[in-house]
């Protein structure tokens, strides 16, 4: 009995922590789809900016932005940086210049 009892429990346990999970993919995403937009320099938020924007601590912001199929990071330097947009254009690229 006690053997049942602690099986559910995990299973308990790993169904909360996929609901939480889920529930905070999709605070990060809708935060990033908001208050970003595909025009050139404001493709991009950085962790900080996207936890403050979803009610998220750091921490929790960055586990979810690296393990969520639809958000990309940007190597930027030493910054932090994620955006939802798959490829991220240039600003001479929105205005129809393609090369130098």
């Amino acid at each position: 009995m006690t053997f049942i009892a602690g099986v559910f429990n995990r299973l308990a346990q790993f169904g909360c922590a996929k609901i939480l999970e889920r529930a905070h993919k999709k605070r990060v995403y809708s935060a990033l789809s908001k208050n970003t937009e595909d025009k050139g320099g404001k493709q991009i938020a950085s962790t900080r900016q996207i936890a403050s924007w979803a009610n998220l601590p750091e921490e929790r912001t960055r586990d979810i932005c690296s393990i969520h199929s639809d958000v990309f990071p940007v190597e930027d330097g030493e910054k932090e940086q994620w955006t939802i947009y798959n490829r991220l254009k240039s600003v001479y690229e929105e205005h129809g210049l393609r090369s130098v």
